[in-house]
């Protein structure tokens, strides 16, 4: 890539990267470590006790939070005032993302690959655009499983701190507990050691969980991991689903436009066309049905998926004829995606094979001898669909850090209590407002109190006592502004979870982007 067009595509990455990082509100569950955060602060020997608030039930937090406490101790230690303004810690991932950018050009040419283009292609990805704003835990274990493969690649490597890092990517999510055997490989590749130097790097890099999870079961008494494990596992048909949404959200977070580097024009047409019949089979038994333009996106998404696959088939078969550090991609690749579907499938989920994944696709390129405007195009298709993508992540957290506002400016009559998640529960909640909880013990609305639902906030299921005693008032409808939405279960569009549907993001068709459903309690049955 020439340094002029490198400077450029990091102008381009780095500003509206810091402009949408530091301009959004409270958005998805980045309420979560703040308070986490604020419980370890003030209860340090009991941090994931007592019960939480999720979804309008009361979790015991031990068993509600997935990840171990790496995350939202650094947040104690460093945040300040993070649980009153979550948006303003938002700093905390600046350190990680230097330490992610420091590791691109090292990585790229490990894996000889051209460090220009195989570092903007990542950054320029929708799953670690948006997620590297975020304030939670899968772009910063990331960046550290990132900073452990750099140590390893210095001059003089540094397999023991390289653990370190290891260990705290794996401190913050278990899912990073898989690509442990990717540090061991290129650390084997790297470090003339013996087995037993391999063990111990091992024990090193597992050595907080290790702590972590025996002193949950002294305090708890069970580990933190062997719960969630059996949570997992009990879990298990939900892999069904993700399967069946991993081609458009890889087609779609990864390298939107992985078709144009595609070999094989004539497999990607036909792939395109199963695609379009496979959803034009499925869109009817959507409910709402997907419409045309969705149908083509899925399509185009799932020729993309394939452009991966055969990529991957292709390093395979180079693999076979010499040993090379194509298999250490391919072992990554296959790792990361199980990543993925163990826990849920989403476009953050992916990030553990963004890399790899990204890397054999421009491998493949380059050994069909592409040439640099197609790169060129791609990047741009890739860069535009990130932005486009940031700004309507962003129209939705304040569509719901807005809505409280406009309570504010006149004041209610009658007590007014909510139903929704994410960043419109931060918003409600500082506003003085009360979420609906059914729960024993935990006060109701009464009659004439009045009830307001976002539907895009994840709003959980009405308490039974409620049910069959609410009069439908009126329906607030805000537009998008947007032609794309991320999280919206009438288009399908689920980035942050594909339980909300089966595509990273949809066409907006004239789709509102939140929905306001007030309601109000009444002593009888007049639910319309």
């Amino acid at each position: 890539m020439p340094p002029a067009l490198s400077r450029l595509c990091l102008v381009l990455f780095v500003f509206p990267l810091i402009l949408l990082a530091y301009t959004t509100p409270p958005h998805i569950d980045e309420w979560v470590y703040p308070f986490l955060a604020e419980r370890i602060a003030a209860h340090p020997l009991d941090p994931y006790g007592g019960e939480a608030v999720s979804f309008g039930r009361l979790v015991p937090i031990f068993e509600g939070v997935p990840h171990p406490p790496g995350f939202p101790i650094l947040l104690a230690l460093l945040g300040g005032d993070t649980p009153a303004h979550p948006e303003r810690a938002r700093w905390i991932l600046l350190p990680f993302l230097l330490l992610f950018l420091a590791s691109l050009r090292p990585l790229a040419r490990f894996f000889r690959i051209e460090a220009g283009w195989g570092s903007f292609f990542l950054l320029f990805s929708p799953a670690f655009f948006l997620s590297a704003q975020r304030l939670m835990t899968d772009f910063p274990a990331l960046s550290l499983f990132h900073g452990a493969l750099l140590l390893l690649l210095l001059p003089s490597p540094r397999p023991w701190w390289g653990a370190v890092l290891v260990g705290g990517a794996i401190f913050m999510r278990y899912t990073f507990l898989l690509l442990l055997p990717i540090f061991l490989l290129v650390a084997r590749r790297r470090c003339a050691g013996t087995g037993r130097s391999s063990l111990c790097l091992v024990l090193l890099s597992l050595l907080p969980v290790l702590l972590w999870n025996g002193f949950s079961w002294m305090r708890y008494g069970a580990t933190h991991f062997g719960v969630h494990l059996g949570i997992v596992v009990a879990s298990g048909g939900g892999v069904t689903w993700r399967l069946g949404a991993l081609p458009t959200f890889l087609g779609g977070v990864l390298v939107p436009g992985a078709f144009l580097l595609g070999n094989g024009r004539k497999r990607l047409v036909v792939a395109f066309i199963v695609g379009l019949l496979l959803f034009a089979g499925v869109a009817p038994r959507l409910d709402p049905p997907l419409g045309r333009k969705g149908i083509l996106l899925a399509a185009l998404l799932c020729t993309n998926a394939l452009t991966f696959l055969e990529a991957a088939v292709a390093e395979m078969q180079r693999v076979r004829q010499r040993e090379g550090e194509g298999g250490i991609l391919l072992a990554w690749a296959g790792l990361g995606l199980a990543a993925a579907l163990v826990s849920f499938m989403s476009a953050r989920a992916l990030l553990p094979a963004l890399s790899p994944l990204t890397w054999l696709l421009l491998r493949r390129f380059a050994e069909k001898g592409g040439g640099r405007g197609i790169l060129a195009l791609a990047l741009l298709v890739s860069a535009g669909l990130s932005l486009l993508l940031g700004f309507a992540d962003r129209s939705l957290a304040k569509a719901h850090a807005a809505f409280p506002r406009h309570l504010a400016a006149d004041p209610p009559a009658t007590p007014i209590w909510f139903a929704g998640e994410w960043g419109f529960r931060t918003a409600m909640t500082q506003a003085g407002f009360s979420p609906l909880v059914d729960a024993p013990g935990i006060p109701l609305p009464q009659p004439g109190d009045r009830i307001v639902v976002a539907e895009g906030a994840a709003p959980a299921p009405i308490p039974s006592p409620l049910q069959g005693h609410l009069r439908f008032l009126r329906t607030e409808v805000v537009p998008s502004t947007f032609p794309l939405l991320l999280m919206n279960e009438r288009a399908h569009a689920g980035f942050y979870s594909a339980g909300w549907g089966c595509l990273p993001f949809a066409p907006a068709e004239g789709e509102a982007l939140e929905r306001f459903t007030w309601y109000r309690v009444e002593g009888r049955n007049t639910t319309p």
